[in-house]
């Protein structure tokens, strides 16, 4: 039986893991993604010197950052209000059926 996707590269990882600096590899990480929105602010505004691209990188980010968050607090609350409906649509019933 193959294992689960997610499982797979586990034995991989945690090797990795042990023989590497995992701070360097969350920098690496952060500094790539930090590359991808100073490249977003450079084609937004080709213009602009380093400091104004650092910041416009900043506002993009944070502006995206809280995009995200306002999607998520609304994929919640309709996912509650679906679960509500749905329970009380249940309720309904069950009180039909005992009337």
């Amino acid at each position: 039986m193959m294992p689960h996707t997610s499982d797979s590269g586990r034995p991989g990882a945690i090797a990795r893991l042990a023989r590497e600096d995992w701070h360097a590899m969350t920098e690496a990480a952060n500094r790539g993604r930090w590359d991808r929105w100073l490249r977003l602010a450079r084609e937004a505004n080709p213009a602009l010197g380093d400091t104004q691209v650092e910041r416009l990188a900043a506002h993009l980010q944070s502006e995206h950052c809280r995009k995200m968050a306002k999607l998520s607090a609304d994929a919640r609350r309709i996912k509650r209000e679906l679960a509500a409906g749905l329970k009380s649509a249940g309720d309904d019933e069950t009180q039909a059926g005992a009337a």
